[in-house]
């Protein structure tokens, strides 16, 4: 039988896979629950782990595998990484492994393996810049209670931050006071902060209402284009440090939601940093941890 690598990424909501040969060839694809351990019950991500491996193995055998790479938020918390080391073992695995942050998989999969600088703006936002070497700088990406400026999160909240502003005086009226009561299907203020105070509400809630921005901007909303303008300088300075780890000049890949899905705070991101190129990202994460394995490999 073959060689093969596998690269698993996957966090909070899901997770995704690549079997691929030593060519790079891709032979599987996986697909599966959240592999976040980060407050989760281990069993359950145990069994998600264990489902994806076994898409990956079938028709393959484990002593074939030439190197696993997994990527996923809260490796850095030693219990989280031993949590990994132990599902790794008891399957059966006994090729060289790495098990990383969803930040390296997704800037080897957004610059194709390459030195650069990948900033990712979704839910949450985090930059990491990697050189020649393989040495690496994060910034940002310390959750959305004290950081995450820039995430969809981030937009999110600004949003009902002017809805209320609006509502009490204290700032503009906003198009985006019609659209939020639209979306929630609500239509007052008090209903507004039972449902943002809710105890079942989540990041991913708040998160969900950034798409409101883009219409209320093609509105001609004045309030929208400034919070796009906002979240715009705030992923910009997300690169600065980056820069100047890599001597000032990189290529920049852009992934997430904000940065993919609306055009005006991509344009003006990509203003703020002069000279420098700005690119989509090549693949996603899964495919980056792909890559990862195979330079393990090789």
């Amino acid at each position: 039988m073959s060689r093969y690598v596998i690269g698993i990424d996957g966090g909070g909501t899901g997770s995704k896979g690549i079997v691929a040969d030593l060519e790079g060839n891709i032979l599987c694809n996986m697909k599966g629950g959240p592999i976040n351990y980060v407050g989760a019950d281990t069993r359950t991500i145990d069994e998600n782990i264990e489902n994806l491996i076994e898409q990956g193995l079938k028709g393959r055998e484990v002593s074939d595998c030439a190197a696993i790479c997994i990527g996923s938020a809260g490796v850095s918390r030693s219990d989280v990484l031993a949590n990994f080391e132990r599902i790794l073992e008891k399957t059966g695995f006994t090729c060289p492994h790495k098990i990383t942050t969803d930040s390296h998989t997704a800037h080897a999969g957004a610059l194709n393996g390459k030195e650069g600088i990948v900033v990712i703006a979704g839910t949450g936002a985090i930059c990491l810049g990697v050189n020649k070497e393989g040495d690496s700088i994060r910034v940002g990406g310390y959750g959305h209670i004290i950081d995450d400026e820039g995430s969809a999160y981030y937009i999110g909240r600004l949003i009902l931050r002017a809805v209320i502003r609006a509502f009490d005086g204290r700032d503009k009226k906003t198009v985006l006071s019609e659209l939020v009561f639209e979306k929630l299907g609500i239509s007052t203020i008090p209903e507004l902060i039972t449902w943002i105070y809710s105890t079942d509400r989540s990041k991913g809630d708040i998160a969900a209402l950034a798409i409101l921005i883009e219409e209320a901007y093609e509105r001609g909303d004045e309030v929208a284009g400034e919070i796009e303008e906002k979240a715009a300088e705030e992923l910009a300075k997300l690169c600065e440090p980056a820069l100047e780890f890599l001597g000032g000049k990189a290529t920049i890949a852009v992934s997430g939601s904000v940065l993919q899905k609306n055009r005006r705070i991509r344009e003006s991101f990509k203003e703020r940093l002069k000279d420098v190129e700005v690119i989509q990202a090549m693949h996603e994460a899964d495919y980056g941890a792909m890559l990862l394995a195979l330079k393990m490999a090789k």
